[in-house]
């Protein structure tokens, strides 16, 4: 999970716009001290209740 971005950190939009600024193709929270901070992750279940379409959407 490591090499992996971490959506829910309240840096990621900051990140973004940097990654695009600068025209690199991708980038990973690997090296931040907040890879493992997480702000407003749902669970599994609430993720698949709120999507658009998903299993039990009306």
């Amino acid at each position: 999970m490591d090499d992996q971005r971490n959506l829910f950190c309240p840096n990621y939009d900051a990140c973004l716009h940097q990654v695009v600024k600068k025209g690199w193709e991708g980038w990973s929270c690997r090296g931040c001290d907040l890879r493992h901070f997480r702000v407003g992750q749902p669970t599994a279940q609430q993720f698949a209740v709120a999507r658009p379409g998903g299993w039990d959407a009306q």
